[in-house]
């Protein structure tokens, strides 16, 4: 299928508009991402990662969704290219109104692009909250191990950094481990983690912060038995 097909697939399965809307509709969404009309006619082939990324985009755009659910939008792209891309998305965001579901395991562009953060570990998520909550106050576990993994540029500050990596395989997701899925590689696990799931709750809040009575704060919540009694995250 050439570009133009590619991208008007959409808007013929949902019968949206005249063929003439629909094609003129085609030439703004190329313009939109940045790519010239002519490459309507030209196939994926002839195309960069990068601009297939763009077409990718612009075929998610084609319907006017408010939300877009992107899967590792960037996991295949050379560095600078990436950047570009989310720059793209954070743009497009802003003149639309989109939202997005943002799936990657960059950390860096994790926290880059977003406004609220979920962690997940074996397709249950394990913490949640706004960015730099998360971020600077990691309360689960696994989320702890997540940042401290995140390679620093500086081969002293780095090997000190990495504390406590973690230990063992990531069990299979067809069969996962009774009560908390993630004690099987957890420093602080006991004996409830592993009889009895946790529930998702209030995220320990730093000494500093206020918080109103009966109140969640900042929506930061953590599903972990021992949240309370960790101790503090560097």
């Amino acid at each position: 299928m050439r570009i133009g097909a590619v991208i008007r697939e959409p808007l013929d399965v949902h019968r949206i508009g005249t063929p003439a809307e629909r094609e003129a509709r085609v030439l703004e969404l190329l313009d939109r991402v940045g790519l010239g009309e002519d490459a309507a006619g030209r196939y994926p082939s002839q195309f960069s990662g990068g601009q297939r990324q763009r077409i990718g985009i612009a075929r998610a755009l084609a319907t006017s969704p408010r939300f877009i659910v992107a899967d590792e939008p960037i996991s295949a792209l050379d560095v600078s290219i990436q950047a570009q891309i989310v720059n793209l998305m954070a743009d497009l965001q802003d003149e639309l109104g989109l939202t997005y579901l943002f799936i990657a395991h960059d950390l860096a562009m994790v926290r880059h692009i977003s406004d609220r953060v979920a962690v997940m570990y074996l397709g249950q998520i394990v913490e949640i909250g706004e960015r730099d909550a998360v971020f600077d106050r990691p309360a689960h576990p696994y989320t702890r191990a997540l940042i401290q993994a995140i390679p620093v540029p500086d081969p002293e500050t780095g090997a000190a950094k990495l504390r406590a990596p973690l230990e063992g395989d990531v069990p299979s997701p067809a069969d996962p481990p009774s009560g908390c899925r993630f004690h099987t590689r957890c420093p602080f696990a006991s004996e409830i983690c592993r009889m009895e799931e946790p529930r998702m709750e209030a995220a320990p809040r730093a000494s500093d912060a206020p918080s109103a009575p009966g109140s969640e704060g900042d929506g930061h919540r953590v599903a972990c038995h021992h949240a309370d009694s960790l101790p503090k995250a560097d």
